[in-house]
């Protein structure tokens, strides 16, 4: 059966960053057989990188349209270690907000949370401070 993920799942963040390389094409794949095979680029993966690029995860990125579907490049830092999303996308209140930190980032001291709110998508300390819960879309430190 040919059955395709939802395109957050298939994100190669975690495999495409690595140490060496400096400069990164954030593409989609088939879970099948990986090709390159691009996906559009949706508004959510833009902002997820927004928040990376705000806290210095990454450099700038930048999306090139190529008429078919967007491809994003993105260029590296060094500092990335791991990023994942999680899927389904499970709801959290201002309580549960720390429960999902312990269990996702190694330490208190690095690492952020990201959420998907009313007032938008963002970190989980933006989210504390502003008192809003929402929806867990990923994490990365």
């Amino acid at each position: 059966m040919n059955q395709r993920l939802p395109p957050r799942t298939n994100s190669l963040f975690p495999n495409v960053w690595s140490p060496v390389k400096r400069v990164c094409g954030v593409f989609q794949y088939h879970p099948v057989e990986i090709s390159d095979q691009t996906w559009p680029c949706s508004k959510v993966i833009v902002k997820f990188l927004t928040v990376m690029m705000k806290h210095g995860y990454i450099g700038e990125f930048e999306i090139v349209d190529d008429h078919r579907a967007g491809k994003i490049v993105v260029n590296l830092t060094g500092r990335l270690n791991k990023c994942g999303v999680i899927s389904p996308r499970f709801d959290v209140g201002i309580t549960g907000i720390e429960k999902w930190t312990n269990n996702l980032l190694p330490s208190r001291q690095f690492g952020y949370v990201v959420l998907t709110t009313s007032g938008g998508i963002m970190d989980h300390e933006e989210a504390r401070r502003k008192h809003l819960g929402g929806k867990i879309l990923g994490f990365f430190f």
